[in-house]
């Protein structure tokens, strides 16, 4: 078998960003539409409740520089209008007929808006001729038939019908008959010098085109997972364009990680003056203005990709592949990446060998930085437990990473006062297991999108206040592991300790963390670290985003169905009377401190049961450990029915994951299994416990009923501790492991090398 890998078993499809060229598996076609398509609803479905209408003049007011100097003011902009309509180019009346025209002839789509990219490149020409210093930053191409360029694998390739990219200049020549160089488009290279890229690290604005209004839901669909990608290629994307064009009305879009705004229609053969503003717009504003992060910059080494971002007065330069960017998956949320990084200068050059982390993220505006988080939950402990500041940093700093550099840069921008809320034309199916899908903010990503185990069901619409978002970045000083990379279950167990430990401080300061993981629980030099504070809060607090959506894989079960899952019955009570007496005013769900707790106990059974044994009891085949690796994601996956499974497993003391753990383990391990799992029977003893106390108000609101603070004792942080004990001191001092997918890798290969050196064998006749 081999060593203990460092993937992540959630990410091994994972979308890993190119360096020279990468790959996908080959499949059928109407397979991979599907795929395709089933991406595109998930895409769909996180920004349904983000989506915002303005009239065309507001948007035009919010998205675009209103400078009068600039090239798009309204006095050029009519300057360019008169000099399409003397060249012909529109109409006396200043109508726009090139569309209707191929609509009339019955061209194929692609020819009839093939027109949009000449326009876009005679009022360039135009606005050069207005101003003879001014020099196109970008240019309009039309590939409906090529898909772009991209940085990330991502199943759905992006293939807009047209896209604004970046232009390069370069030296004229006179070579008469300029041919195009691989991977890249020239345009008139004698006279213009432009070089165009089809790489979506290069573009800033995705064009659709329809030629019926009845392909508007297409339109739509296909708009957003192109411009998702667009977002998830490149780091350095704060904000993105659209257009969009069904028959001769026009929709204009803005896309951030906060919301999407899209302009009221307008027919550009009638009206062409917002398309042609906006051309000029996109043709000529700087790369900050077409939503580049001046702070974040591309660089190449030899055949390496990096980027540098900027922390503060220092600059930090990305090392390998992202430790983590599934976030930046989805066009509404967090877009969280996180890098290996090391200090440089401004051009790159390593400034120290230390190898730290940096983590780049769009946060709610209201949501302090990791670093106050940590602070605050250190002066809480001081205040409660009355001891120095600096002896509650001691206590809980050994649980925290340490920060070295933050900083919170560009904010999206606020909802225009005229926006009013709109659906999409097609809606959503719903395929995330929560009813706040709309205000997902971290997802585990497979390579369709989020997994789901019901059938699908309408997603309702929800007002949402649509709050802005800023972006955070931190660098923390150690360059940890994930808990699903430990390789010795008693270190496992070790380290768990410390996670019981750490929650439990964080209670005493009266804190709820609210996303506890197998990633966010991660191990330095064999010591416990708890990460991504972002959710982390007052538990007697009440705020805006108080609904969080937690890791579905490790969540407690009461959070993941978002009720109480395990209620009082009447044998809870000594007669039918008291039953009825205590059922009365039936309690309130909220988040509470026992569900970090159930947390930790399943990211100690998920490591369990998706570990085997370096000398298992039975010889693992590929068959089998293919059915142990469906057996954890039964119970261990981004689902309401894994949720629902490991409801049942508390309800037994999880006696079915103990009596399937035995084709592995001996007898004497599975026992100390045995004794750890019946925690569980400690968890809804306590769930039950609390049922039996009043909840009070925190506010007027009646949802704002919690639980006192002081009914959260030690006691089960302790018991579990104990449990723990309990099993390490049964265990032998070295107990190596490796994770299910890790063995089901190992297995494949070594079956496809076999089934190789086969057909070699009989190619040779013996």
């Amino acid at each position: 078998m081999s060593s203990c890998s460092t993937i992540s078993s959630e990410s091994l499809w994972t979308h890993k960003r190119r360096r020279d060229s990468h790959g996908s598996t080959k499949s059928k076609q109407a397979a991979r539409e599907s795929k395709v398509e089933a991406a595109r609803q998930v895409h769909l479905e996180n920004a349904f409740n983000h989506l915002l209408e303005l009239g065309v003049d507001a948007w035009l007011q919010s998205f675009v520089d209103d400078s009068p100097l600039s090239l798009w003011s309204n006095t050029n902009v009519s300057t360019v209008m008169a000099s399409l309509t003397e060249k012909g180019v529109l109409s006396d009346e200043k109508h726009w007929g090139a569309v209707r025209s191929g609509l009339d002839s019955d061209l194929p789509e692609n020819d009839v808006y093939k027109v949009v990219e000449t326009l876009a490149t005679q009022v360039q020409v135009a606005a050069v001729a207005v101003n003879k210093d001014a020099k196109p930053t970008t240019a309009l191409q039309s590939t409906p038939n090529s898909p772009a360029e991209s940085s990330v694998y991502c199943l759905a390739k992006a293939k807009p019908d047209g896209h604004f990219t970046v232009v390069r200049r370069m030296p004229k020549v006179n070579d008469p008959e300029p041919k195009p160089q691989r991977d890249s488009t020239w345009m008139d290279r004698r006279d213009r010098g432009l070089r165009i890229s089809r790489s979506l690290d290069d573009t800033v604005a995705i064009a659709e085109y329809k030629k019926e209004k009845s392909g508007r839901p297409e339109n739509e669909r296909q708009l957003l997972g192109n411009v998702a990608q667009v977002m998830y290629n490149d780091p350095r994307r704060i904000f993105s364009f659209g257009i969009t064009i069904e028959k001769t009305s026009v929709r204009l879009w803005h896309f951030n990680r906060s919301r999407i705004c899209v302009s009221k229609e307008f027919d550009c053969e009638k009206e062409p003056y917002a398309l042609v503003r906006v051309l000029l717009f996109l043709s000529f504003a700087s790369q900050q203005q077409l939503g580049f992060d001046p702070t974040v910059m591309k660089g190449e080494d030899g055949t390496e990709q990096y980027f540098r971002y900027a922390v503060g007065d220092k600059w930090y330069r990305t090392v390998g592949d992202p430790i983590d960017e599934d976030g930046a998956y989805f066009l509404i949320g967090r877009g969280v990446r996180v890098w290996a990084v090391k200090e440089c200068d401004q051009g790159g050059k390593f400034l120290s060998e230390e190898l730290n982390v940096l983590k780049d993220a769009w946060q709610w505006d209201d949501i302090p930085t990791e670093r106050q988080i940590q602070e605050d939950i250190m002066r809480s402990l001081a205040q409660r437990t009355k001891i120095s500041f600096e002896d509650a940093r001691a206590k809980l700093a050994k649980y925290f990473l340490t920060i070295i550099a933050d900083e919170t840069l560009t904010s999206t921008p606020k909802k225009p006062s005229e926006a009013q809320q709109i659906s999409f034309t097609q809606r959503p199916t719903a395929s995330l297991p929560t009813k706040s899908r709309s205000q997902r903010t971290t997802q585990s990503v497979g390579p369709h999108g989020p997994e789901n185990g019901q059938a699908p069901a309408p997603v309702e619409q929800q007002e949402l206040a649509h709050h802005c978002r800023t972006n955070q970045r931190h660098v923390f000083k150690e360059m940890c592991s994930t808990y699903y990379e430990v390789c010795d279950l008693r270190v496992g167990l070790e380290v768990c300790k410390g996670y019981v430990e750490g929650i439990s401080l964080i209670r005493v300061a009266g804190y709820v963390h609210r996303d506890i993981s197998g990633g966010n629980c991660l191990v330095y030099e064999g010591l416990p670290k708890i990460s991504d504070l972002e959710h982390c809060k007052r538990y007697d607090s009440v705020s805006t985003h108080d609904a969080v959506t937690v890791t579905y894989q490790f969540t407690a079960v009461d959070v993941g169905l978002g009720k109480i899952c395990f209620p009082l019955d009447k044998a809870d009570f000594p007669s039918r009377g008291a039953y009825l007496k205590a059922t009365v005013n039936l309690p309130h769900h909220h988040f509470h401190f026992f569900h970090d707790l159930e947390s930790v106990f399943w990211v100690a059974s998920h490591h369990i049961v998706n570990s085997i044994p370096d000398d298992p009891r039975n010889i693992p085949t590929v068959d089998s450990v293919k059915a142990w690796h469906t057996t954890v994601k039964r119970y261990f996956n981004d689902t309401t029915d894994s949720i629902l499974r490991r409801q049942r497993l508390l309800e037994k003391n999880l006696d079915e994951l103990y009596r399937a753990l035995q084709q592995w383990w001996t007898a004497e391990v599975t026992e100390v299994f045995y004794g750890l799992f019946e925690f569980a029977e400690v968890l809804i003893a306590q769930y039950k416990a609390l049922q039996k106390q009043p909840q009070v108000l925190l506010t007027p609101d009646a949802l704002d009923r919690r639980w006192p603070e002081e009914l959260f004792t030690s006691d089960a942080y302790d018991t579990l501790i104990s449990l723990l004990d309990e099993a390490l001191s049964s265990l032998p001092s070295k107990v190596p492991v490796l994770q299910t997918w890790a063995v089901l890798a190992d297995l494949e290969q070594a079956a496809a090398a076999e089934g190789r050196k086969a057909k070699r064998s009989k190619l040779a006749g013996q």
